[in-house]
This record gives structure tokens, sequence and C-alpha cells, in this order.
């Protein structure tokens, strides 16, 4: 393969995993060596937190244009830029991740996190760490508004926003609660190279899958379990997902340890259960692959994704117009 070939071929895969246009992973590649993996690993403390915030944002709310609401991801080993659907992601981010002070005194959102801002953007940091996760879309402008309007709407007084805390040291109460659920906090820590690694290639989860709906989960028992629905009328893409999960060049050092596939039935789940390939780190990877068979909500479900700017390339796609004639 000659350079020119292998710097085009790492580009596109840089492209499919972080959801980058084609000529910024040029540019990125053309920064770095050849034998540089094209996804950088995270430092620890990094990945901890990218492992932290990919477990807030992945909660109840799965209807986005891209998955979790993340359109694109720009890592390094020491930080991380993303660039979020801004119909849904800061409303979502206001009610999950942004930490307050209950009435009851207890910390509520990702506890430690706390925001600054940097060209116009926001940057989200963890108290004492050199962590960052920046949001390269969002203005403060624009948090402070849906925070106020959020804050409005269920009553929380501003003066318990965790988030403008110190950057150096956690809050006496945020110290508490991580003494207080550290076991918890203690099994997040030790699979958060799951996390981080799923983060920083969550763009794979739009470009290699026709899944329309994505969710994820962590277990107590140091799994992370990844549901993404897909139509029963589209294609059953695990083989090429699997196969991007496990690349030893932009993968993040999975290996199979068993698949289970039901067809494309409606109603069938497809399974891949993932662990680490050296078999060091701790913690797996379940995928669970579900064929839905929306039936008379393909419209309603077209137009709410449509609602959040998803294109409409993509919803062909993953909403054939097959299943349409069908469910007509």
């Amino acid at each position: 393969m000659t350079d020119r070939s292998r710097l085009a071929d790492r580009a596109r895969l840089l492209t499919l995993c972080t959801g980058l246009r084609h000529t910024q992973a040029v540019d990125v590649l053309n920064s770095i060596s050849a034998d540089v993996p094209v996804i950088p690993e995270a430092s620890l403390e990094q990945q901890v937190f990218e492992a932290e915030f990919l477990d807030a944002v992945g909660g109840p709310y799965d209807w986005y244009a891209h998955p979790l609401g993340i359109a694109a991801v720009s890592p390094s080993a020491d930080g991380l830029h993303l660039r979020v659907d801004t119909a849904a992601f800061p409303t979502m981010f206001t009610e999950q991740v942004l930490p307050f002070l209950m009435d009851n005194n207890e910390p509520y959102g990702l506890v430690g996190l706390r925001i600054t801002a940097s060209d116009g953007h926001i940057v989200l940091r963890k108290a004492g760490t050199a962590a960052a996760i920046h949001l390269d879309n969002i203005t403060p402008d624009e948090l402070r508004a849906t925070a106020r309007q959020w804050h409005q709407q269920w009553g929380v007084p501003h003066g318990k926003a965790l988030w403008q805390g110190p950057l150096d040291c956690p809050l006496p109460v945020e110290a508490d609660f991580v003494n207080d659920h550290r076991d918890y906090l203690d099994r997040l820590q030790a699979t958060a190279w799951i996390g981080s690694g799923l983060l920083r290639r969550i763009a794979m989860l739009h470009n290699a899958t026709c899944a329309y709906s994505v969710h994820l989960r962590r277990k107590h028992s140091k799994q992370w379990v990844l549901r993404l629905e897909r139509c029963a009328a589209s294609p059953c893409d695990h083989d090429e997902l699997r196969d991007h999960l496990l690349d030893p060049d932009h993968g993040f050092g999975l290996r199979l340890r068993g698949s289970h596939c039901n067809g494309r039935f409606p109603g069938a789940m497809c399974t891949l259960d993932l662990m680490d390939a050296a078999g060091d780190r701790p913690g797996a990877l379940q995928v669970r692959l579900l064929a839905a068979d929306p039936g008379d909500r393909l419209d309603e479900e077209r137009a709410r994704l449509t609602a959040v700017g998803a294109a409409p390339e993509w919803l062909d796609r993953v909403l054939p117009a097959a299943a349409r004639q069908a469910a007509a």
C-alpha cells in the first residue's frame, strides 16, 4: 500500500468513527506520525471523565439526529472536542449532566463537573484534574439560557448550581457524595476504558449501522450495555460493526467473547459480547441490536427525528422506503 493510499484509508476510518469531515481527518493525520493510532487513547484521568460523561448522557434520551446527541468527536490524548445536536442536546445536558444540590442536600448530575469558556464555547472540566471535554458548538449564553429555563420550570434555585464551584478541588458536599458512593464510582473508573473508547468512536454507530435509536446504560457488574434499535427492514449490519470494534488499528483493544444472532424478523435481537483483548482490564461491553417493527409509527418517528435535525438521506437509510410502504 502506498503512503497516499494508506493516508486515504486512515482518513476514511477516522471519518467513519469520529464524524469529522474528510478534509478535517486528513489534516489530523498529516499532523501525526503514520505509526500513531488513528484514534489516540486518553490519559487515565481523561478516560474516567469521558466515561462519567458518557454514563450521564447515555440515559433515557435516545431520540437524536446522531448517537446520544453527539455529531462529531475530535480526540487527543489529553482532551476531547465534541460537536453536539443543538436541537436536543442542551436540554438533555441541563437535565441529566449539570450538577446541582437538591433540597435534601444531595448532589445530582455529574458530580465534580465544572464549566468554563474558551474561544466562545463551553469547556467541561473535572474538579481537581486536568481532564477536559470541549463542546465546540455550545456557547456560554446558550447554556445559561437553557439552565435558566430549566431552573424556572423545576424551581431549582440558582445558588445550588454546583458546576460553578472551584476548579482545583471538589466541594465538601461533593467529596461526601464520592465517599458515600465509592463502590459504584470505583466500578465506573475500572471500566472507564470502555466508556472512553466508545465516546471517541461514537460516530461509528451512525455511519456503520442502521440504528435510528441508540441507548447506553452501565450495569453495576462492570458491564456497559449498548442498545441499537433498527428497523427490521434495514440490513442486519452487526458484522461490520463488530469488525470496526475489533479492528487493531482504530478499535480499542477488544476481543469477541461470544455472539448470538436471531435474524432479521421483527423483535429479533442480535448480541455481541466483548471484553479486553489482553484480558488485563476489567469490564465488558455488550452490544444489543434490536430489529424493531415501527409499523404505524414510522411516519411519527421520522417526523420526530426530522424535528431534531436528522438528515433526510440518513433517515432514508435507517427507515427504508420498503418499511414505510409496508406500514402503509
